[in-house]
């Protein structure tokens, strides 16, 4: 039986499922919350009964507490006694967090046409008309995808201009994934492109297999020299801080009560600690400040940024190091050469040399580092560079993390375990990209791409992420990648490191936590921690999985307060 609550609750959950710590199975019925935290669990009876003592001397449990229903965000009482939410049967589970996106860039992207799910181009171009017939002529018309890809579409090949055109040919029409730009003519006639206008390096130009002219598709680096707006209804670039508003609100319904800003420059912290004394933040927050700031520590300390401060929803993480670049692009920093590309490799942003000197500042203040590191040579440089900085200067205030870290071999692998450094991983990388991956590093490295089970079997810290814009933040998607490791194809890319519905939902939990160096304060429903909590609209664990991505939150909790609350509740 659980303790009693140490204070009269304020609210109480009865007659749920709950999920309190994955990866365990094991189900509680009730919750009671007070102060932001979570103060009992337990059986409903234990529940009602703990919170029935303290709401007063015989009164009843029911006559004491209020309903949920029409309390606003915050469900806190004003002294009748606690407020009781009857779930009848719906599944609780602790409060999801992303453990790596870039909230205003996914802020700005909102407003474009949803390509992710698209089977066919001509999916794809009904869902772009259908947007370019209610905005205005002059908005430009932009669809986001996570990675188009030829085998994945019914036509067996992707769009070009002339396909886009169908859709307006007097103002722009883009789609924009991870690895491509396409754009319509309307586009290519501004940017003064032909036949003889060279590759850039790193990128390739798609041209037309008769006159050479630029087909409208841009792979890799090329895609960097096309336009895409990060627009409103429009068609302007939203500001910073409205894109925050929009991207955390997004975030709320998807059931996410964290997240983490995975590299901010001092606009960026300026405009989240502005929207904390707003009090605009309705998750917690995360922010990992860009290394180079430590080139002028006075600037982060006059805005009172190291790690571990906090200002109410707002916490300092991480320094970010950004150090090779995208397998995507083919630009991951790989031992060996890419398929049918023999002369690249990938390449890195900055010599060892100049990573070393980026963690020596950083151990001088005993801050962590959380390193973007994508190919196998990359991560084993990395590793490297950062067991020898940790051997000399000691541990971190905090536990050091690696991002992405897609081909990890044994001995980066041997590196982690031995001090304790975690990886940042996106699950749905390997369901968006799965189809494409084989012809840029052939079938065989493919299959070890973003080795989950791997990683858990050897006990590092993981956490579960999107990188959103690059995949949506939906972190039920997330957990549907990492337990079928289903690509886009409908082919199953390395099944061998594919996790439990129990673990996947750790990776976006306690997981994310931890590796956050918060695992002691929030990612599981215990008493003293904080209140954070997502109602789902299903069972988790019980469904079949092709459900899973379907599952949606209808309240999200977030210290005790409500950040999202559906129709659907009741």
């Amino acid at each position: 039986m659980p303790q009693p609550p140490v204070s009269p609750p304020e609210l109480i959950l009865l007659n749920a499922r709950i999920i309190a710590r994955p990866p365990s199975t094991e189900r509680a019925e009730a919750v009671a919350i007070a102060g932001g935290r979570f103060t009992a669990v337990g059986t409903t009876a234990e529940i009602a009964g703990a919170g029935r003592s303290l709401a007063g001397a015989g009164q009843s449990l029911a006559g004491a507490g209020r309903s949920l229903a029409g309390a606003g965000r915050s469900p806190r009482p004003t002294g009748e006694g606690p407020r009781i939410l009857d779930l009848g049967g719906r599944t609780v589970i602790p409060g999801l967090i992303d453990s790596h996106l870039h909230p205003v860039a996914a802020g700005r992207v909102l407003g474009d046409v949803d390509l992710y799910d698209a089977g066919s181009i001509d999916e794809v171009l009904a869902r772009l008309s259908e947007r370019a017939a209610r905005t205005r002529r002059d908005c430009p018309v932009v669809g986001r995808a996570a990675c188009l890809d030829e085998d994945a579409l019914a036509e067996g090949r992707l769009p070009t201009a002339a396909d886009l055109d169908r859709v307006a040919t007097n103002r722009p029409v883009i789609i924009t994934d991870v690895n491509k730009t396409i754009v319509n003519t309307a586009v290519l006639r501004r940017m003064s492109l032909g036949p003889t206008t060279p590759d850039p390096r790193g990128g390739r130009i798609g041209r037309d297999a008769r006159t050479g002219e630029p087909d409208g598709i841009f792979l890799y680096a090329a895609k960097r020299i096309t336009p895409v707006p990060g627009q409103s209804s429009s068609g302007e670039e939203l500001p910073a801080d409205e894109a925050l508003r929009r991207s955390l609100a997004a975030c709320a319904r998807a059931g996410l009560t964290g997240v983490v800003d995975a590299s901010a420059g001092l606009d960026a912290i300026r405009a989240w600690q502005a929207a904390q004394r707003r009090g605009e933040l309705p998750l917690r927050a995360t922010i990992m400040p860009a290394i180079a700031l430590l080139e002028k520590p006075g600037d982060l300390d006059a805005l009172g940024v190291a790690y571990g401060a906090r200002e109410g929803h707002l916490t300092i993480g991480p320094l970010k190091i950004f150090f090779d670049l995208f397998i995507m692009h083919k630009s991951a920093l790989m031992r060996d050469a890419y398929e049918g590309d023999p002369e690249n490799r990938g390449m890195a942003t900055m010599s060892v040399a100049v990573l070393r000197r980026h963690m020596e500042r950083a151990a001088a203040r005993r801050w962590p580092v959380a390193v973007h590191t994508t190919g196998d040579q990359g991560i084993d440089l990395v590793s490297e560079a950062l067991a020898e900085s940790l051997a000399k200067s000691g541990p971190m205030s905090g536990p050091c993390h690696l991002i992405h870290a897609y081909f990890p071999g044994e001995r980066a692998l041997a590196r982690l375990q031995e001090w304790d450094v975690g990886v940042a991983a996106q699950p749905p990388f390997v369901a968006a990209w799965g189809a494409s991956l084989p012809k840029l590093v052939g079938p065989a490295r493919a299959e070890r791409f973003l080795p989950l089970e791997t990683l858990r079997r050897l006990g590092l810290r993981l956490g579960g992420g999107s990188d959103s814009p690059i995949i949506p933040f939906d972190p039920f998607f997330g957990i549907y990648a990492a337990v079928t490791r289903r690509t886009g194809a409908g082919s199953i890319l390395g099944k061998a490191e594919r996790v439990s519905r129990e673990w996947a939902l750790f990776l976006y939990t306690l997981g994310s936590a931890s590796l956050l160096n918060e695992g002691d304060s929030r990612g599981s429903i215990e008493p003293g921690k904080l209140a954070d909590l997502v109602v789902l609209d299903r069972d988790i664990l019980a469904i079949p999985e092709e459900e899973i991505p379907r599952v949606r939150a209808v309240l999200t909790m977030v210290g005790g307060e409500i950040a999202y609350r559906s129709d659907d509740l009741g």
